[in-house]
Order: structure tokens, then sequence, then C-alpha cells
């Protein structure tokens, strides 16, 4: 406080010096006396909870502190104070530091005064914000809003802050020791998301991509050139008695998906009495005319919250591990948002399951997308084989 005290006569002798000078126009000392009030008010807050030491300089800051007519007249708002403060370029270097780096970046900047008076206003020494103690309830009018401020998304910020008490007694640190006492909250979830969201890093997260509750998950199911693909019309019978399910298939896996009505009829008609739309890459084609036309892989994307690989031949799997993207279910794939789950059933022959690459491609699968391996398991293959595939 008597720091401040005397920071505060020193502008108050430069201040009364200058306004005599012939030279300053009306404006510039407007301006000056803005700052001037701003900080006396600032000083009148602060000295109230506080005891000053008792000397020479008691007398002259009584002086400092009393208001004629014309200065409560010119008296003006923490706003106002703030714009006037923002064009001293020290300042703004200041906040931007303030932005960047957080709250140790201010130390470098106390010993300047402009930068000083700035921290003092930011501090709540200031009659335009009276930060409650902790344990007092927040009373209404305890922040000052103008007029101007109130569209001000930082005065709102502060403003939902200061009905939790932990932020309240995390400002009233801050009043009190500065920087330095920011670190003590940094492990509660409401201070560190009110001077997170007040430096400008943090907005308010995004809602997570979930499936709303009032709709059935979306699956989508790719179905690839390997002869595990037969079987695909009964998995997705399986899958629509809860979710909504769409078929894309590879050129290859439509011809096996033709085969399914042989190896399985029943499944087969069950597929195709639950009306499961199957598309294709001429499906793609088809639907795009001109420039702003939808694109079908794009709205698959959005569409789905599951993509569901099964069965995954070894040509499609080595596609996706390097970014080929030359059919519908591999742009698909390419275009896919990562914060949505993808399942992969590999389907092959047991030599091409036990080849290096095969195990490499799975990997980069996993790494890039995320994506959950459901093995083969051992047993007689199509092509008269027994093994993993």
């Amino acid at each position: 406080a008597k720091r401040g005290t005397a920071t505060l006569l020193r502008a108050r002798r430069r201040f009364r010096t200058h306004s005599r000078s012939p030279a300053v126009d009306a404006s510039g000392a407007h301006q000056k006396r803005i700052q001037l009030v701003a900080c006396e008010k600032m000083l009148a807050a602060f000295g109230r909870s506080l005891s000053m030491d008792r000397g020479e300089e008691e007398q002259e800051t009584n002086n400092l502190l009393h208001f004629d007519d014309d200065e409560q007249k010119e008296s003006t708002t923490l706003t106002e104070a703030a714009a006037v403060a923002l064009k001293d370029a020290k300042v703004r270097e200041m906040l931007a530091a303030f932005r960047n780096e957080g709250p140790q970046a201010l130390q470098r900047y106390v010993d300047d005064p402009a930068c000083s008076d700035a921290l003092d206003v930011l501090r709540g020494q200031s009659t335009g914000m009276v930060v409650p103690r902790p344990g007092e309830p927040v009373v209404e009018g305890s922040i000052v809003e103008p007029a101007a401020a109130v569209d001000d998304p930082r005065t709102r910020i502060a403003a939902e802050g200061l009905q939790k008490p932990q932020v309240r007694e995390m400002l009233e640190a801050f009043r009190r020791e500065g920087p330095a006492a920011l670190q003590r909250f940094a492990g509660d979830p409401d201070c560190a998301s009110v001077v997170a969201r007040l430096r400008g890093v943090a907005p308010p997260p995004p809602p997570k991509k979930t499936p709303p509750a009032t709709r059935r998950p979306r699956i989508l199911l790719g179905a690839t050139g390997s002869v595990a693909t037969v079987k695909v019309p009964k998995l997705a019978v399986q899958l629509k008695a809860f979710a909504d399910v769409r078929v894309v298939a590879t050129e290859r896996g439509r011809f096996f998906l033709g085969k399914a009505r042989t190896y399985d009829g029943a499944a087969y008609g069950a597929f195709e009495q639950a009306q499961i739309e199957i598309l294709s890459d001429d499906d793609e084609w088809a639907r795009w005319n001109q420039v702003g036309d939808p694109v079908l892989h794009v709205d698959l994307r959005e569409w789905a919250d599951l993509l569901l690989i099964a069965p995954l031949g070894a040509n499609t799997l080595a596609k996706l591990a390097n970014g080929l993207c030359d059919d519908l279910l591999s742009c698909t794939a390419r275009a896919w948002d990562l914060d949505k789950p993808v399942v992969v059933a590999p389907a092959m022959n047991t030599a091409m399951w036990s080849h290096p690459m095969t195990a490499h491609h799975l990997a980069a699968l996993r790494g890039v997308y995320g994506a959950a391996v459901v093995a083969p398991v051992s047993k007689a293959l199509a092509c008269g084989d027994v093994g993993i595939g």
C-alpha cells in the first residue's frame, strides 16, 4: 500500500504539472485526468482494507483521496481506464505476454509505471470491481458493469466465476499476493477454467460427438474382397436389431455379396426383408453431377457413428494403411472423423495373415485410426487350408 501511495503521489504531481503546461491539449489533459482519477479510486478501495504507515505521507494521502466536485464529475469507469491504459504499447506487450505465457510473465513488467497501474486495475484495486472475500455471499451490485462493458465476454466470465467460493478465494489471494498466488489454485477445475478463459486460450470445450439419445446408433458396415463377405448379410441383420445399418461394398465385395444368397439363403432373405441399403462406387458417381452437389463419402462420414469393416481383406487393409482412397469405402475411411471409433475384422488366407506386411499394416491402422482389431481364429478356410484366417 505504501508503494502504491508513493506511485500515485508521483502521478498526481506529474499530472498537475502537465495540466498547467500550455503545450498540453484538452484531450490529453482529459486522458491524464481519467488515468489519475481511476488510480485514486483504486487506492481508495485498497486503502480501506489495509493499514498504511503513518508519517509525512499521511496528510498528503488524505488530500489525494479527497475529491472535489469537478473531480467527482470526471470519475471514470474501470472500462474507460482500461481503454486508456491499452493505448500504452508496454501495457499491450504485457497483456500479450500474459496471454502466451501465463501469470509468471507479469513479473517482468512490475517496474514499469504504466504496467504497474494496469496490474492494479486487473487485481481489483478499484471501486469499479469489488471482489468479495472468501466466505462472503455475492451481493447484487458487487460487480459494477458499466453499460459499455455489459457485452464484454471477460466481464461475463468474471461474473460467472465469482459465483463459486473457490474462485473468489483465488481472486482475493491474487489481489493480496499477485500472480504467484494463482499457482495454488491450478488444481481446482473451476479456478483453472476461469483463469484460462480470461487468458483467451481455453474456449468452452465443444460437446463430444456422441449419438443423441433420441436416435439409434448408426453403423457403416464395410464389405471387402474376402470370401468371408458371404456372411455380411447375417451380420448386418444382427446389427440392425439395435442400430441403423448401411453397407458399403468394394467392387470385389459386391461379387461375394452376390454369392451370399447361395451360401445362406435364409440369412440373405432376412437381409432383403430388413431393407438394408448397399452402397458402392457406382452410387458415389451417380449422385454427383456438378460442383455443389453432395459428396457421398463425406455424407457417410457425417452420418455414421461407427465404421466397422468386416471382413477386411488384405488388399483393402494395405490401401487403408498407406492412405490410398480409390473407391467409396477407402474414400470414406480417408475422410473419417478420427473422434469416432473404427473396428476392423481381418479375414484372409493363413499365408497372407502371417506375412510381416499384415502386422505392419494393422499397426498403422491402430496408430492412425485408433482402430480396434478383431483378430481371426484358426479354422478350416474356404480354400481348404486349416489355419488362422
